[in-house]
């Protein structure tokens, strides 16, 4: 299906064109579109959090910090660490 290129009521073209300017390409989208859902994760965000204020803490510390198993610490850097973009 091709997008439109116009609509019935008056176009704003400067609107339109700042607009453009300013959207993410397919490709620069489809990657954050990827890093929103790796951070969706609860303990995976938190223990982002956890490392920008600590800047580094083990497995069994981050669990106790996060109050969650080493299991669930250890699967969550296991992601992160595999996402493409990092």
């Amino acid at each position: 299906m091709t997008p439109p290129r116009s609509h019935e009521h008056p176009v704003n073209s400067e609107a339109v064109a700042t607009a453009r300017e300013g959207v993410l390409s397919v490709a620069d989208a489809g990657r954050l579109a990827g890093l929103l859902g790796m951070l969706a994760d609860p303990v995976r965000s938190r223990i982002l959090f956890a490392l920008a204020t600590a800047e580094e803490l083990c497995v069994g510390d981050l669990a106790l910090a996060l109050d969650v198993t080493e299991d669930q610490v250890s699967y969550g850097l296991k992601m992160l660490r595999g996402w493409p973009g990092w």
